[in-house]
């Protein structure tokens, strides 16, 4: 019988083991109840989509019918800002003033709830004075999380897509899950109501007569209030529950005399009339804009008009059940036939079609998390091969590790620790309330890497332990007593490196929070489940190698051996070669970094574009100018030649706004296009829009990205100035310094001069001599911009002299009246009637045709008080003006926005600002002369950093500083753990090696581009990393502790922690490597990761002993200097460095005096 050692005092791991292999009952009651709860957390846990992130913005839209962008900003803007102004919890607020609509987005500070602040603002702009036809300003909320469902409904009329459209929001309204079905495509159910206009003026009924009577049918009017009614005080009101089409058809409307002077003859005799007599009545279906079409690929290529519709689910809604429920209710409608995305079956009736899901994406991540976990079939063409991926799951490559590099016994053991480890994170997860949602999926992929490497570490070291002899439970004690400090240590500096993720501001800090939220329980469980359960079953699973001996340094691989022995050499060797090894090594990672970011080999992103992902967007924005008919036909243009390319699966839109271009593009699977990437696919769509990119201001398509939106204009620059004239001036001013001047030449250096202009009014190519163009387009914010406005001037006089002036009302209302019922408009906007317990949007017209000529506009006749006829042109002057189609204005400032495309080689957010920088240097320079130059006040031209990208970039410096904060509190630890301000340096020379193998693999294997995803993979990465110099350190010290000599001690850790290196290495690398080349989404944080440690990891084993001697030879020679030198050596320890190297003698070593290392 095995008797076991009673347990360090100082070792809490040694503790922690020894307790659990004494109590044997308590350890598989432990383990029982950990498999269980992880079972039961798995099955219960819903899969849910994107979670809900308060987005700490509110918008506040305001729409003025028919007032000019000046207008809005004038009489609707600048009121309302001034009520926001002040309010607590405003961070600041921009607004965008356009045609008809005023646009203002409040930041809200992080520490204030949305609703909160979005309820001051409610009640601080209730009482503000808005003109006459201004609708109530509404405030909204701002989602990211994108529909979780998008369906298009196609018939063979449009009534017919209406009523099925109808029929499944009662229908899905059911479902109790359902939060909110939204139309993308809208298409409305109107009553037109066609005026006979020279009836009604012969009758003199006006058409606001007709409209206040239907307007009334929606009222709810209180009759009296605190009234005791069956001993209840109760208030009373009336209102007209429904209305048919024969009721309104039955409106009755008085005919009166022409307005006339005053006079002793009696008014004529009033007449009735209905509503039938007066005008036609019918229901129309129209779209409300100009996107309301489809595109799919069937038998062949169709393209439809299409009600599209989206539906967003209820938070931690169950995706998998809720789409089987949707599908149900699809069945349940007659002569309805459903296609799912990708399987189009398109009939001739009525189609109901699938184009996203956020299932879909689900199930491919949980997929790619069992297929982390267990594996599964590659997905490539050659089905032969594919096989290979049952191999790489991570459990698998436990198990075949450790059958060749240790035991089959120590395969079995190690293959349970993966599942038991990420159990930690689904009990958590369950426990605390969260789901399975779509960034826990993403954490649960990345953490397998992670939580390899203390099972192997563990299971190596008892074997090791069990190969020199020692009994079976004293072996894994011993191994714990060898390796458990080490083991917390990286287990703890794994957890710290994601707590700073806490600092990171916005919107992107919340969806980030998920990350450690799912990966530190894992990783804690990574530490647990080797101390308790793996030990305990590994000393009665696991046997001696009796090939062995009772040697751990004879029993050690001949690779090892051979590690120690050339660390014995260089240690024992010369200085200076091993000054020239650690700081080539390091100059070569630094050299390798600057060589690849320099050149944008590698260039600096927030997010990472995709080459070869499954969605397309093609984004655009229409001309102002261009007549809705047309931008009808730009569509159907954009929908039939994007279908043309034969890997196209459908087309559809998202975003109904009208004069934006938004669409999305389903594209075949990668495996079913394997010779044919998705920028390929992007060229491809490029060249057969080409024809169309005159017709609108800016048409981009690009494969969708794994992040967030880019910003597809980096450089911004703001005019500040109240001058519309001058932000006019100036504004184009900016953008032909940018597009003619600015230039960058062979050593990567931006420089900006004054264009030169020729004689022609074009500008001469100043990038030339080894310069080249570095803007590709520039948006001045005017051009293509500009709406057509025809300016009507009345003369008082002349109204006052034609009797035209209304007494007690404003001076041109009667001109304007009439004017307005000349034009074929809805003369009441968004008039609303409850018919058959249906709301319907009343569409007023006229059975004439309306002016569309200004010598027809002049020609209108307008009637006087008195009867008399006269022309517009009579009392008026013309001027046909372009005012800016909108004004923007930041923190009540009024700015001019110029914005610029870099050329493709050379978008990096590096050149966005080093740009920037030199445009804003270039105008201030010498007191502002050259802003002055341009009519513009000294230094009115600065960088423009709001808006919706501001929080996007403020949350990517945070993320930077998240790393900086990680490595600082990573060496906070290792100095406190250690007892020792300089071997944490040690242990933190790993990171920057890594930059050897990121920077070449994103570059050669990736798309060149560093952004969020990468530094959380570099995040990770630092925690990995570490763990091998840690390992060595924390054996050398104990080696140390028991005498041996350091050089000695930390050559053999080198050799002794090699196996488990090569073990943990191999894993981490295999389980990641499918990732890094097969998946779109994960392979370059799967590059970062693989080829930072195939950088790191391996060269530690060399470098970690040099710094470990040359930081103990320091800190001994530190301490023999005097009190002056020591305060003299931090300014000017290199000088010291050199000449305590000269000073001290090798052998020496301080057996005296007990001194703590520096």
């Amino acid at each position: 019988m095995t008797v076991l050692t009673e347990p360090q005092k100082d070792n809490f791991n040694y503790k922690i083991t020894h307790f659990f292999l004494r109590n044997t009952r308590l350890a598989i009651i432990s383990l029982s109840l950990l498999v269980l709860l992880g079972l039961a957390s798995v099955f219960f846990l819903k899969t849910t989509g994107f979670p809900k992130i308060e987005v700490k913005t509110a918008l506040i839209v305001t729409v003025y019918p028919g007032a000019s962008s000046e207008t809005v900003n004038r009489d609707v803007t600048i009121p309302l800002e001034g009520k926001i102004k002040g309010i607590e919890g405003v961070e600041n607020y921009v607004s965008n003033s356009q045609n008809s609509s005023s646009i203002i987005r409040v930041s809200i500070l992080d520490s204030v709830g949305v609703e909160t602040v979005k309820n001051k603002i409610q009640s601080a702009i209730s009482d503000a004075k808005l003109p006459l036809g201004a609708q109530k300003p509404q405030i909204n909320s701002i989602s990211i999380a994108g529909a979780n469902f998008i369906f298009s409904i196609t018939a063979p009329t449009l009534q017919e897509e209406y009523d099925t459209y109808t029929t499944l929001k009662t229908k899905l309204g059911e479902i109790p899950e359902t939060s909110e079905i939204i139309p993308i495509s809208n298409l409305q159910k109107k009553l037109a109501i066609t005026l006979d206009k020279n009836l009604l003026n012969k009758l003199n009924i006006k058409p606001s007569n007709i409209t206040d009577k239907l307007g009334a049918l929606n009222e709810d009017i209180p009759v009296i209030n605190n009234v005791s009614i069956d001993g209840k005080t109760q208030g009373i009101s009336t209102k007209i529950k429904e209305n048919s089409l024969e009721d309104i058809k039955n409106l009755t409307f008085t005919s009166s005399p022409p307005n006339i002077p005053s006079g002793p003859e009696p008014p004529q005799a009033k007449d009735t009339y209905k509503l039938s007599e007066l005008a036609t009545l019918a229901y129309t279906y129209s779209f409300d804009s100009e996107i309301e079409s489809i595109g799919i690929k069937s038998n062949s290529n169709i393209v439809k008009q299409s009600l599209v519709f989206q539906i967003n689910t209820k938070e931690n809604t169950d995706q998998t059940s809720y789409q089987k429920v949707l599908e149900s209710k699809f069945n349940e409608i007659e002569n309805v036939s459903f296609s799912t995305k990708g399987d189009f079956k398109i009939t001739d009736k009525i189609n109901i079609i699938e184009h996203y899901t956020t299932n879909e994406q689900n199930q491919n991540q949980v997929n790619e998390v069992i297929e982390g976990l267990v594996g599964g079939p590659l997905r490539i063409e050659n089905k032969n091969i594919a096989w290979v991926g049952w191999l790489l799951g991570g459990i698998q490559l436990v198990f075949l590790v450790m059958v060749i590099f240790v035991s089959w016994r120590a395969a079995i053991v190690a293959a349970f620790s993966i599942p038991l480890s990420l159990i930690f994170s689904t009990i958590y997860i369950f426990f605390t309330g969260g789901t399975l949602n779509t960034l826990v999926l993403f954490s649960l992929v990345l953490v397998i890497g992670l939580v390899v490497d203390p099972a192997l570490v563990i299971l190596e070291s008892i074997q090791r332990k069990l190969d020199t002899g020692l009994p079976a439970k004293d072996a894994a004690l011993e191994a714990v007593k060898d390796v458990g400090n080490g083991l917390f240590l990286a287990t703890l500096t794994n957890i710290i490196v994601f707590l700073p993720f806490g600092v990171i501001s916005g919107f992107l800090g919340q969806i980030f929070g998920w990350i450690p939220r799912t990966i530190v329980p894992a990783t804690v469980g990574s530490y647990i489940v080797p101390l308790v359960f793996l030990a305990w079953i590994g000393s009665y699973v696991l046997k001696r190698n009796k090939t062995k001996t009772e040697s751990e340094e004879e029993n050690l691989w001949s690779a090892a051996k051979a590690i120690i022995k050339f660390n014995d050499w260089l240690l024992n060797g010369s200085r200076l070669l091993r000054l020239v090894i650690v700081f080539s090594i390091l100059a070569l990672s630094i050299i390798v970094a600057g060589i690849f970011t320099n050149s944008k080999q590698v260039r600096i992103v927030q997010f990472a574009s995709s080459q070869n992902g499954p969605l397309v967007s093609i984004s655009g924005s229409f001309n102002t100018t261009t007549p809705l008919e047309e931008r009808k036909e730009i569509e159907l243009q954009i929908i039939s030649k994007t279908l043309e390319n034969p890997q196209v699966l459908d087309i559809y839109p998202f975003n109904s706004r009208i004069s934006d271009i938004f669409f999305y593009v389903n594209l075949k699977k990668p495996t079913d296009r394997p010779n044919i990437k998705s920028i390929e696919i992007v060229k491809n769509i490029n060249e057969k829009l080409s024809s169309i990119r005159s017709k609108v201001f800016d048409l981009d398509v690009a494969v969708e990205g794994t992040g967030g939106p880019s910003t597809p204009y980096p450089v911004a620059l703001a005019i500040k100035t109240t001058d519309l004239t001058k932000i006019k001036t100036g504004s184009f001013n900016i953008a032909d310094l940018l597009i003619y001047g600015t230039c960058i030449d062979k050593d990567k250096k931006i420089s900006v001069e004054k264009p030169i202009s020729k004689n022609d009014g074009n500008f001469e190519n100043i990038c030339t001599n080894g310069k080249s163009k570095i803007i590709e387009k520039v948006d001045n914010g005017f051009t293509n911009k500009q709406n057509n406005q025809l300016e009507i001037v009345l003369n008082r006089t002349q109204l006052e002299n034609k009797n035209l002036i209304i007494p007690n009302a404003p001076a041109t209302i009667l001109v304007n009246g009439t004017i307005k019922n000349n034009f074929n408009l809805n003369p009441r906007n968004n008039l609303e009637i409850d018919i058959n317990g249906e709301k319907i949007l009343i569409d007023f017209k006229y059975d004439i045709a309306s002016p569309t000529t200004i010598d027809a506009i002049k020609n209108i006749q307008i009637s006087s008080l008195d009867g008399q006829n006269q022309s517009l042109s009579e009392i008026a002057t013309f001027d046909q003006t372009q005012p800016k189609s909108s004004i923007g204005r930041v923190n009540g400032q009024t700015v001019g926005l110029v914005q610029a495309k870099l050329v493709k080689e050379y978008n990096d957010e590096a050149y966005a600002s080093q740009i920037t920088s030199s445009v804003i240097e270039y105008y201030n320079k010498n007191n502002g002369e050259n802003t002055k130059k341009i009519g513009l006040p000294e230094k009115s031209i600065e960088s423009y950093s709001q808006g919706g990208s501001a929080s996007a970039i403020k949350s990517f410096k945070d993320l930077g500083i998240a790393l900086l904060l990680a490595i600082i509190f990573t060496y906070i630890v290792l100095a406190i753990f250690f007892n020792s301000l300089a071997q944490p340096l040690v242990i933190l020379y790993t990171i920057p090696l890594t930059f050897t193998g990121i920077f070449p693999a994103l570059s050669w294997l990736g798309n060149g581009e560093f952004g969020f995803l990468e530094i959380i993979g570099l995040i990770i990465l630092v925690g990995i990393v570490e763990n091998v110099a840690i390992f060595l350190i924390d054996a050398a010290n104990q080696n140390i502790a028991s005498g041996m000599e350091e050089k000695r001690a930390i050559a053999l850790a080198s050799g002794i922690r090699f196996r488990p290196v090569i073990l943990t290495k191999i894993t981490a690398i295999a389980s990641l490597a499918p990732l890094a080349f097969l998946s779109e989404f994960y392979r370059s944080i799967s590059l970062v990761i693989i080829f930072g440690l195939l950088a790191s990891g391996f060269v530690s084993l060399v470098t970690t002993p040099i710094l470990f001697i040359f930081f103990r030879w320091l800190s001994r020679s530190f301490l023999k200097l005097n009190w002056y030198n020591k305060i003299l050596f931090f300014p000017f320890f290199p000088i010291y460095i050199i000449v305590l190297g000269f000073l001290d003698k090798p052998s020496y070593i301080n057996k005296t005096k007990k001194t703590m290392k520096f």
